[in-house]
């Protein structure tokens, strides 16, 4: 299986095990309740609620998870979907570098403050 970053977990939020995060690509309604993320590639979580803080920081709750306890280990780890979900978004381009051998198209590049963004 493939997969492809979409957020960073930043941080907790509160004691019932919600999680903060950074979204890595420009669909936002990607983080709703129902929707299945893998935590490092391993973790298999579905999200219970979403808040959305700005245009990139949402706080998310998981179904698997109600305690702080169980999602401190969380922090700074990565939020993925697998490749075959993954369609038309703006997304980090360090998501992309890392296949060599594929070909791509690019519609836009854009550079933000920090990172480069590209339009596939």
């Amino acid at each position: 299986m493939e997969f492809i970053e979409v957020a960073k977990i930043i941080n907790v939020h509160g004691i019932k095990g919600t999680v903060k995060i950074y979204s890595l690509t420009s669909n936002t309604d990607r983080f709703n309740a129902g929707c299945i993320f893998y935590i490092d590639k391993k973790i298999p979580v579905t999200i219970k609620s979403v808040r959305e803080l700005s245009s990139d920081l949402a706080l998310l709750a998981f179904n698997e998870y109600d305690n702080i306890n169980q999602v401190l280990e969380f922090k700074n780890k990565g939020l993925f979907v697998e490749e075959s979900d993954f369609t038309g978004d703006k997304v980090a381009l360090k998501n992309v570098v890392n296949k060599p051998n594929e070909k791509i198209s690019i519609s836009v590049l854009i550079r933000t403050s920090w990172r480069w963004i590209l339009y596939i």
